[in-house]
């Protein structure tokens, strides 16, 4: 049991990284650069380290930074999403 934790914890950071490098992969244009706005956030929270150094405070930023790092991919994500506008019906760009 506590080898699954263990595991779940340390690949946590690869799942992270994963999701930016297939945003950054999948957007196009300025949203490219927009999807690496999170990385600075995860960066921090590993930064944490050089201070503290105990076991509690390594398990806690495996887990704390790259779930803020996913929280803010997920805004990205959703920005992006709402950011395209449905074409209007009656719209003179449309082929008819």
């Amino acid at each position: 049991m506590y080898f699954c934790a263990v595991g779940l914890i340390a690949l946590l950071p690869f799942l992270y990284l994963f999701c930016q490098a297939f945003t950054f992969v999948l957007y196009q244009g300025a949203w490219r650069w927009r999807s690496l706005a999170p990385v600075p956030l995860v960066v921090a929270g590993f930064c944490t380290l050089f201070y503290y150094h105990t076991p509690v405070a390594v398990v806690l930023v495996m887990i704390g930074a790259p779930s803020i790092g996913m929280l803010a991919l997920a805004c990205v994500w959703g920005l992006y999403s709402h950011s395209a506008k449905p074409a209007d019906p009656g719209s003179p760009t449309e082929a008819e």
